[in-house]
């Protein structure tokens, strides 16, 4: 029996691929995605939260072992005030835009959505009702 391909976007407003739990976590969860033959995107909206002196990652755009991801905000969550504004504004905004541009390449089949908060959902609700994909919120338990 042949699965069949699946285009998975796993979006997080956490750390990744490197940064603590809950990075590790959404790491290997998309690995074992990839595994069992579907294509997985990992989208972050906003920046790392280490910081320079800790996440070694410069690149907007790069993969780990064919999960491929993607900053569209700053790769690194700033320090000021006005910077973190801007971060949590722009990124998510400009990740509407990468959904879009997506979904008319290549239709997306489900998004997943981890750690998010009341408001960052109502925004994939709306791309839901949008674009017409699957989706999952996944929330963790501290």
């Amino acid at each position: 029996m042949m699965k069949l391909r699946k285009n998975i976007k796993l979006v997080t407003f956490g750390n990744f691929p490197y940064g603590g739990a809950s990075a590790n976590l959404l790491r290997y969860f998309s690995l074992a995605l990839t595994l069992e033959n579907n294509d997985v995107e990992v989208i972050l909206p906003t920046g790392g939260y280490f910081g320079k002196g800790i996440d070694t990652n410069t690149k907007r755009k790069s993969n780990i072992d064919k999960v491929e991801y993607i900053h569209t905000g700053f790769i690194h969550h700033p320090r000021n005030y006005i910077g973190k504004v801007l971060d949590n504004i722009f990124g998510p905004l400009i990740m509407f835009f990468v959904f879009v541009i997506r979904n008319l390449k290549k239709s997306i089949d489900v998004t997943i959505v981890y750690n998010t908060s009341y408001s960052r959902t109502l925004v994939f609700l709306i791309l839901r009702k949008i674009l017409k994909f699957k989706y999952i919120v996944i929330l963790p338990e501290f």
